[in-house]
């Protein structure tokens, strides 16, 4: 028997919480998370950072959705799976932190290079906070996730908005 998978979220802040390592040292793969355990093609696609940020969408009724299995980090062999699943629209839903807003900016780029005419949106909300801090997707209630998904905009709209 071989671990193939392990996650996990910290429920609340320790000091020493950075000790953990993430993924445990496990091999990062090409693949995504699919609480839906598939795809559907034509239909609008939602990626995310995390397994629990997947699960919470899913939850609110978004059930296309995928979540990155590297989480911080896509590469040119998922770009093309993500196009070659013919979705009708890709929406990035990622954590609304630097690391994130990197990430959706190098999604944008892949996705494009793959394909030009791909609809593509991101969701915008950096004024959503929980004692102080910013959340990420898995720490929505669900009407929020739904909320902030239907009032996405195309990446064309978004040149305007930065974290600096």
């Amino acid at each position: 028997d071989q671990l193939i998978g392990a996650t996990g979220r910290a429920l609340e802040e320790r000091p020493d919480i950075s000790k953990i390592k993430a993924y445990f040292g496990l091999v990062k793969s090409n693949s995504f998370y699919l609480p839906g355990r598939t795809l559907r093609f034509k239909e609008p696609l939602v990626l995310v950072e995390g397994e629990i940020d997947s699960i919470r969408v899913y939850q609110a009724g978004w059930t296309n959705v995928a979540a990155i299995a590297q989480g911080s980090k896509i590469n040119q062999k998922q770009a093309q799976r993500i196009v070659a699943s013919r979705p009708s629209e890709v929406i990035l839903f990622l954590d609304y932190d630097k690391v994130g807003q990197q990430l959706t900016e190098e999604m944008i780029r892949l996705l494009r290079e793959e394909n030009s005419l791909l609809p593509i949106s991101k969701v915008y909300y950096p004024c959503l906070s929980l004692k102080g801090r910013k959340i990420d997707p898995g720490a929505m209630v669900e009407n929020k996730i739904r909320y902030v998904l239907n009032r996405r905009r195309p990446c064309s709209a978004w040149k305007q908005f930065s974290l600096d």
